[in-house]
């Protein structure tokens, strides 16, 4: 290995032009003795881009596409891959903990701090990655070597590797200011000594369950316990959860939706605050760590993520974005603020204000944040945290229960219709309802497999 911190691999673009623009921004890295630049190139393409490089890039290598991840010449510890269609941006090598095995998003900063409402910015297809992880991603059939089919390689393969953050904002941007607990409440604000119980409701999402459990239990900071809810599936994943002996699996003896299953969980626990995540899902190795530190700074009991959303579009990855003040959104909009399934929250926060909406089957996520926001503090951190898969047969995507069915269309309008009322409330100096719009009792939960899950955390 080379005393640099990595290699970057820019795709040779159609337009030299912007090539030339990309390839500018990266040797500013090579001149400061940071990183190799390669531009990979098709093979007809090799001997003629050579002589279109002016003198200022003669450093630079050409690669063919062929076999370039198995090239000897990729021999630094990281290599970052570029895509044509992206433009550069800063690697910040730094970010890359030790050890190997390692995969991180390369997004540029291009999220604004007052960002309000969910924001799509595609594509989201650049990476960094350890060299050693590249002989298993590709072979001679590979035309796309973007973040989407590196993910897919990797989940084909079930390698055992692990996800870093990547900032969505920019170093000198500011951040929401630092805060104390909501006022009036008697909890003080979630600390990175609180105790967290991470909660993965299931139901028929085997394929990706073990990667979903391998992020959890990879987390630099861990979770006090894993619990994975079934919620009454023919068969409960019991051999995939008994892969991961910390991980707990319990079944619903009813089928009740995912809110019921996550508040039975915490009427029935003590922990200081929940790690949510679906089971179709993954998160970063360092996503607790993050949250918790920034929930501490802020005072916010409500912690999300920025997300990467793969399969938008098909084979490809996207970078969604939400607002960091996520309570002074609320103020703005009646709309999802935070990525629910990536959020950490707190007990107390939870409890306050009634539990969730148990009695929705979808949806309940908007409901609780909608009353949640009037209670106590709501921020995301700045940061691609969560990995959202979008696939055919889930809550969002099928028909019956999607984002554009017509059963979503009118729970959310009742949704919006409290949220109005509760606005017009705050706003004549009233308190506001806070009580979910419809609560179903906890459903009874059996142990399949691991540890006791204590009913007393605390």
């Amino acid at each position: 290995m080379t005393g640099l911190a990595g290699t970057v691999v820019l795709e040779a673009d159609a337009s030299f032009d912007r090539l030339a623009r990309k390839l500018d921004g990266a040797m500013i890295g090579f001149r400061a003795g940071r990183h190799r630049v390669t531009v990979l190139c098709p093979p007809i393409r090799e001997a003629g881009l050579r002589e279109q490089l002016p003198e200022r890039f003669a450093a630079v290598e050409i690669m063919a596409r062929a076999g370039w991840w198995t090239s000897p010449r990729l021999d630094t510890r990281l290599v970052a891959f570029l895509p044509a269609a992206m433009g550069y941006s800063w690697t910040r090598w730094e970010l890359m903990p030790e050890g190997d095995g390692l995969v991180r998003p390369w997004v540029p900063p291009l999220i604004p701090v007052n960002v309000a409402g969910p924001m799509v910015l595609e594509p989201a297809t650049a990476w960094i990655a350890t060299t050693g992880l590249l002989r298993h991603l590709f072979d001679d059939t590979t035309r796309d070597f973007g973040l989407g089919g590196v993910i897919e390689g990797l989940a084909r393969r079930r390698l055992p590797v692990g996800y870093v953050a990547s900032p969505s904002v920019a170093p000198e941007e500011g951040l929401p200011p630092p805060g104390t607990a909501a006022p009036g409440t008697a909890a003080p604000p979630l600390r990175r000594d609180s105790r967290v119980l991470a909660i993965v409701p299931h139901h028929r999402c085997e394929p990706w369950l073990e990667q979903c459990l391998r992020s959890l239990t990879r987390q630099t900071r861990p979770p006090e316990a894993i619990v994975v809810v079934d919620d009454a599936s023919p068969e409960p994943p019991r051999d995939i959860v008994a892969r991961f002996p910390a991980v707990t699996l319990l079944r619903a003896r009813e089928n009740g939706g995912p809110y019921r299953l996550v508040q039975s969980v915490i009427d029935g626990t003590g922990f200081d605050a929940y790690m949510l995540q679906d089971a179709d899902d993954w998160s970063t190795d360092d996503r607790l760590a993050l949250q918790l530190a920034e929930a501490e700074r802020t005072g916010a009991e409500l912690v999300g993520t920025q997300e990467i959303q793969v399969g938008r579009p098909p084979g490809g990855a996207s970078a969604v974005c939400y607002p960091l003040d996520a309570s002074g959104s609320f103020r703005r909009h009646h709309d999802c603020q935070v990525l629910h399934p990536s959020s950490l929250v707190s007990r107390d926060l939870v409890q306050r204000i009634g539990g969730y909406s148990s009695g929705c089957r979808f949806g309940a996520d908007l409901e609780f944040q909608l009353r949640a926001h009037y209670a106590a503090r709501i921020v995301n951190i700045g940061s691609f945290c969560y990995f959202r898969r979008r696939r055919e047969g889930s809550l969002w995507t099928s028909p019956e229960t999607g984002e554009r069915s017509t059963s979503r269309y009118e729970q959310d309008q009742l949704f919006m219709l409290r949220a109005k009322e509760n606005s017009d409330r705050f706003a004549a100096g009233l308190s506001p309802d806070l009580s979910p719009l419809k609560r179903a009792g906890s459903v009874a939960l059996d142990h399949v497999t691991g540890p006791p899950l204590r009913i007393d955390a605390r």
